[in-house]
């Protein structure tokens, strides 16, 4: 029998998923770069003030959030791929024991069948025994 490889039925949709999580990724690093460079001109310009600094700490704060959202859907379609994965394990130990059940049943039938071939045989041979019998008498 040949051993089948796990096939993710949704693989095409996590792949998607992760390169919007990588795409994400590079965007929030380019926006902080983009903001460290902003901090670092006012900071240098001395024009940084506190306000400023209370909402470039808000923005960083939903960045965060932002990322702990994509790192929890990330683990959800890990998840699901590892749900999956496991339903078609079970899928297969279920398919095995019936292709197991079907052999057995199989197996059977060939030696019923093979008992009324050789049973027919018998009643032939003895019909054949009985004819000759009586014509020698």
């Amino acid at each position: 029998m040949v051993a089948r490889t796990f096939k993710f039925r949704l693989q095409t949709v996590l792949d998607y998923k992760i390169r919007c999580e990588e795409q994400e990724q590079r965007i929030l690093a380019e926006k902080k770069e983009i903001l460290a460079q902003e901090l670092m001109e006012k900071s240098e310009k001395g024009i940084l003030d506190i306000v400023e600094l209370k909402m470039y700490h808000e923005q960083q704060k939903q960045l965060r959030k932002e990322i702990a959202a994509q790192e929890i859907r990330v683990q959800q379609a890990a998840a699901d791929v590892e749900l999956q994965r496991m339903k078609l394990l079970e899928a297969t130990k279920e398919k095995k024991t019936y292709e197991k059940l079907k052999e057995k049943h199989h197996g059977e039938y060939l030696v019923e069948v093979a008992a009324e071939e050789q049973k027919l045989l018998d009643e032939i041979a003895t019909t054949k025994f009985n004819r000759e019998s009586r014509h020698l008498f």
